[in-house]
């Protein structure tokens, strides 16, 4: 089963995750994620299929076994936070009937605010998630927003 994104300490001697699920998942954010795991160098077709998905990372005595998947509406979630910046911080922006920020290779920290619908989409165009309101939220990689009536600005 999938569970949020976590913190990742690995226990040594018992090569185990110290957390009960025995567990890690982390967003990839670069290729030297990618290259510790698969324990080799990577082009960048590979660098590109990888980006902005989950690493899950189960720990044994034979190693760690490792798999990437999709970003989903809970990893988003997890990667937002109420917006904690000042409404001065959006003086200079004029509040959008419809701004597109497109998928990327590489992860960006956005700031919402009083915006009416963002809808989060994956690099196919597929809607991951809903929201309306005022946030902060790291986007990652491979994951675009579109936004109606709001200001939105990357710091």
């Amino acid at each position: 089963t999938r569970g949020p994104l976590t913190k990742c300490n690995l226990d040594v001697e018992t090569r185990r995750f110290t957390n009960s699920e025995n567990t890690c998942r982390l967003p990839i954010q670069n290729t030297r994620a990618i290259d510790i795991v698969n324990n080799q160098r990577t082009g960048y077709q590979r660098e590109r299929e990888t980006q902005g998905r989950i690493l899950t990372m189960t720990a044994s005595g034979d190693g760690i076994e490792a798999k990437t998947e999709g970003i989903t509406e809970d990893d988003l979630r997890t990667l937002s936070q109420p917006l904690s910046l000042l409404p001065d911080f959006f003086e200079s922006s004029k509040k959008h009937p419809f701004l597109y920020i497109p998928a990327e290779n590489y992860e960006r920290r956005f700031a919402f605010y009083s915006y009416e619908k963002l809808v989060f989409e994956s690099e196919n165009g597929k809607t991951i998630w809903r929201a309306n309101g005022s946030m902060e939220i790291v986007l990652p990689a491979t994951v675009g927003v579109k936004i109606q009536y709001g200001k939105a600005k990357m710091f």
